[in-house]
This record gives structure tokens, sequence and C-alpha cells, in this order.
């Protein structure tokens, strides 16, 4: 599988743990702050798939740091950051092969 294959599918996989944790009907209840981030990462990552799929034609480089927003304020046991982090690098990879 290419870069860009691979990139795709751990975005994909990151936009499906996502959803899943949107799904869980306590999430709004308990934690808003949590849910938000959520909804904006999502968002990011849909965007970036678009982009891997349909690259820019001009040589603006993307950088969405969802590192930064992760290590600032979730757990570092939380299993879907390491997925959401893993989906990032493979972008960035996939990037440099375009």
């Amino acid at each position: 599988m290419t870069k860009k294959g691979k990139a795709i599918a751990k975005i994909d996989k990151a936009i499906s743990g996502i959803n899943e944790q949107l799904n869980r009907a306590q999430l709004a209840e308990t934690d808003p702050v949590y849910r938000n981030q959520l909804v904006n990462l999502k968002s990011i990552l849909v965007v970036m798939r678009e982009e891997i799929t349909f690259p820019k034609k001009n040589d603006e480089s993307s950088n969405y740091r969802l590192g930064r927003i992760i290590t600032d304020s979730w757990s570092f046991t939380d299993p879907l950051a390491a997925i959401i982090l893993d989906a990032e690098h493979s972008f960035i990879e996939a990037l440099k092969e375009t």
C-alpha cells in the first residue's frame, strides 16, 4: 500500500473512532469540552483526507497540529489519541510523497 493509501486508511480509522465516541450518549452530558474537541478533530481529519485525495495545486504545506491539541488536554493513555496521532503522522508522510 502506498503512503497515500495508508494515510487515508488511518484517517478513516481515526474518524471512525471519533464517531464511536460521539455516539456515546453520556459524553454530551459529562464532558462537553471533550465532545467539542472531538467534533473539531473530526472536521480537521475530513479536510486532511480530502487534501490527500485531491492534493493542492500550490506548494503550501498543511500543518494541522492535532498532536498539540491532544497532548495539551488528553490523557496519555487514551487509545483514540494514539489513533489520531498515527493518522496525522501518516498524513504528513503521504504529503512528502506527492
